[in-house]
């Protein structure tokens, strides 16, 4: 039969439903700019990116300040630090291979 989730699975899918939203928003950000207002809208798009960033941010506060017994929704600050490096320098990495390959800017 079904069986409800438990707060921690009601977490993880807002978790995975916020990380959508980011992603939809950036997408429009890309087709409209970032500083375009969106009829019916009051916000640019950034602000509305960055809104929606906040919003997956507080969810996974939400995780970490729940299950940090069970589980360590946060990294340690160095290791973090690394980890955004890292993905910086990737991110470099395959832009700049895109860029060899015509196909940005």
């Amino acid at each position: 039969g079904f069986s409800m989730m438990t707060r921690e699975q009601y977490l993880l899918g807002k978790l995975a439903e916020e990380a959508l939203e980011v992603a939809h928003m950036a997408l429009k950000c890309v087709q409209f700019g970032l500083a375009e207002v969106c009829p019916g809208q009051d916000l640019t798009n950034l602000e509305r990116l960055n809104s929606e960033i906040v919003d997956y941010e507080g969810v996974l506060q939400m995780l970490s300040d729940e299950y940090a017994v069970m589980h360590d929704f946060t990294m340690d600050p160095v290791a973090y630090c690394a980890a955004l490096g890292a993905k910086i320098l990737k991110v470099n990495k395959y832009y700049e291979h895109s860029r060899s390959l015509g196909r940005v800017e």
